[in-house]
């Protein structure tokens, strides 16, 4: 098993294990890299150079992180509805 970092705007998105070959399960748009050797990456980790980072903690008033998480899950929708379009 082989776990993938899927990086959404230099940005770890979200973690995928799998035995399968990774290129052939999903969209060629997205950009996993794998992370198997890696255990420390997270979710929200950031991705530059082709290295790993903890993201830098900054205090965020609660009301601008719904609006962020807000985004995040519209930009996710519109990704899901152009994957959904693609398949034949």
């Amino acid at each position: 098993m082989r776990t993938y970092a899927r990086i959404q705007s230099d940005t770890v998105a979200e973690l995928f294990t799998t035995s399968q070959d990774i290129s052939k399960l999903f969209h060629q748009n997205l950009l996993w890299v794998e992370v198997t050797n890696l255990p420390q990456v997270r979710v929200g980790w950031i991705y530059s150079g082709g290295q790993f980072e903890p993201p830098v903690q900054a205090a965020v008033p609660a009301a601008n992180a719904v609006l962020q998480l807000q985004a995040q899950v519209a930009d996710l929708a519109q990704q899901v509805a152009a994957l959904a379009k693609s398949k034949p």
